[in-house]
């Protein structure tokens, strides 16, 4: 996480990516240290910039739950029948 400078303002390097999670819950989980985060992505793919810096800075097993709202599989069947 040394690459990236900090920006002053709290802005993400990205728009897809949040500038902070909405929680975060430490806790162990089979006997290691672990990090639950709850961030909100406006594209799926901001998962890979999201998590690289804990996987090149600190070697760490990520493991991704996506959820969505409402709305969400609306817009993906949507997606489906427009192909």
């Amino acid at each position: 996480m040394q690459d990236r400078p900090a920006d002053p303002a709290g802005r993400s390097p990205s728009p897809a990516v949040p500038a902070g999670p909405r929680a975060s819950y430490p806790a162990r989980s089979a006997g290691r240290r672990a990090l639950t985060l709850v961030v909100d992505l406006a594209d799926p793919a901001a998962v890979v910039p999201l998590c690289e810096p804990f996987w090149l800075e600190f070697n760490a097993e990520v493991t991704v739950f996506p959820c969505m709202n409402a709305e969400d599989p609306a817009t993906g069947i949507d997606r489906l029948g427009a192909d």
